[in-house]
């Protein structure tokens, strides 16, 4: 096992030159990036050569672990202009974006923190582009050394001090505070990427439909070993495909047992909403997570909010967030402790919110202590990744974690049934719709329907029909071209995957920055 890894980044159109500037006699995580969106994931170990890291980089670019770049090629082609070959996509990347921002504040909770949260301040002056409002929340604080660091190095950003303990009464907070259309929250134990504020605020623009977003979290570093076992474990990140989830019968009847475990598509270290949406469901619970009885489960709590509710959810691998893992095995313990509370009193939440909801909570309950827990325990005895500890951990503290949502919402109202976020689609069948990729640009607009069937067309020639599920009357234009992509990549492309896959490598091969 590596006593020691560096994080490494790589620019895949820079080709081997994009390692230049990293030891290689460390062990190497490697965050692969396409004209700067990530795609992917490499390890080397201990020694590698140049030789040896470009052998493992075709390799990779030839196995499936690759096909996020070939979905972001296929992509790029969908959008207007002439059409390009995979050459020229490679060669030059997307498109800038140069429409309307969503307004956006950003809201960094904290408390007792002021060493970590000066590292997270820091990184954000230069990662956000003017007009966008940093709100720092100091929750419940013992002392003013968060007041008192915000006045000394960063008084141009906005202070509020926030009594009552809980980080979810923090998030709530911000939520009054903010007048932007968008409220982005980073933990004070992260570091947001140069592109992180222009990813959300560029992905809520171009997609109305979205209620909630995530992004990716990658670690801060990987040189300690508890930092190495919490990525092992599961850590944050949640891969490197935009997906979009949306709950066709949230209105109608029972679906926690395939959407509530929400924590599968991201986490509140990395994550954006709506300010009218979170104001409309009622703002976070209280009684939820770091700071309350739970030590957890209040972005978890309001992701299924918002799935219930008819919402759209978007995950973004471009948002991208660093985070600082615990450095001691006592840190880490407690970290997974908080993950089995924090799932254990989102479920508990739900079953007082939700009664229809109270059968699938109890299959899902089974389906995780079979697969989730005994499965892994069991699995460790064969092929040991991390300590058993850590499911023993997190598994003892999902018995707790209904008490405990007990015990910190004793004083507060019992939790209310959101209203639906949009109205009840009218039209039942599928309406008709069209796309000439070479001349669209935007969201698609379908008043009143359910489900849209697009006809595809490039340069007048008929690709096809993709159905797309239509959300508040809209298909946010990601969303619609990440179906054009997926459904006719090889015609836009002009290859199949194998052969995309080979021509992909040689053009890896001749890249130079």
């Amino acid at each position: 096992m590596a006593k020691r890894m560096a994080l490494g980044h790589l620019e895949l159109t820079h080709g081997i030159d994009g390692a230049a500037s990293l030891d290689l006699s460390a062990a190497v995580s490697w965050v692969l990036t396409l004209h700067g969106s990530p795609v992917g994931r490499l390890d080397t170990g201990a020694g590698a050569t140049r030789a040896t890291l470009a052998t493992a980089l075709r390799a990779w670019l030839s196995s499936d672990a690759a096909q996020p770049v070939l979905d972001l090629l296929a992509v790029w082609a969908t959008t207007p202009g002439p059409r390009r070959n995979i050459d020229m996509l490679w060669g030059d990347g997307p498109p800038r974006w140069n429409g309307a921002l969503a307004s956006l504040s950003i809201a960094v909770c904290t408390r007792d923190r002021p060493e970590s949260l000066h590292a997270t301040l820091g990184r954000l002056q230069g990662a956000v582009g003017p007009g966008v409002d940093v709100l720092v929340v100091d929750n419940a604080p013992s002392s003013e050394a968060t007041r008192a660091l915000v006045a000394r190095r960063y008084s141009h950003l906005r202070y509020v001090r926030e009594n009552a303990p809980g980080l979810d009464r923090a998030r709530n907070r911000a939520i009054e505070e903010s007048t932007a259309d968008v409220v982005a929250f980073c933990d004070d134990d992260a570091l947001v990427s140069p592109g992180w504020a222009m990813a959300l605020r560029s992905l809520f623009a171009r997609n109305p439909d979205v209620s909630l977003a995530t992004g990716l979290v990658l670690p801060a570093s990987l040189d300690s070993e508890p930092a190495r076992l919490f990525e092992r474990y599961g850590g944050f990140g949640r891969g490197y495909a935009p997906r979009w989830l949306h709950a066709p019968a949230a209105l109608e009847g029972s679906i926690a047992f395939r959407y509530a475990n929400t924590g599968a598509w991201g986490t509140g270290t990395n994550l954006a909403i709506r300010r009218r949406i979170v104001r409309a469901l009622g703002g976070f619970d209280p009684a939820l997570d770091v700071g309350t009885p739970t030590n957890g489960g209040g972005d978890l709590e309001m992701m299924f909010r918002v799935l219930k509710a008819g919402g759209l959810m978007a995950y973004t691998p471009n948002a991208v967030v660093y985070h600082r893992h615990r450095e001691t095995w006592r840190e880490l313990v407690h970290q997974v402790d908080g993950w089995g509370t924090g799932m254990a009193a989102h479920l508990a939440r739900l079953r007082r919110a939700f009664p229809e909801e109270r059968g699938a909570v109890a299959a899902l309950r089974t389906w995780l202590a079979v697969a989730w827990f005994a499965r892994r325990y069991a699995s460790s005895w064969v092929r040991p990744t991390f300590p058993r500890e850590l499911i023993l951990a997190e598994w003892r503290a999902s018995f707790r974690g209904a008490g405990l949502y007990r015990e910190a919402s004793r004083d507060l109202p019992p939790p209310g049934r959101p209203r639906p976020l949009h109205g009840v689609a009218r039209v039942e069948q599928a309406v008709q719709g069209s796309v000439a990729l070479e001349d669209t640009s935007g969201p698609l607009s379908f008043a009143e329907a359910r489900t849209a069937d697009v006809t595809v067309t490039s340069l007048g020639r008929t690709l096809g029909k993709v159905p797309l599920p239509v959300i508040g009357g809209v298909v946010g234009e990601d969303r619609w071209r990440h179906a054009v992509a997926g459904a006719f990549r090889r015609e836009l492309l002009g290859a199949t995957d194998a052969e995309l896959r080979r021509k992909v490598v040689a053009l890896f091969d001749g890249s130079r920055p």
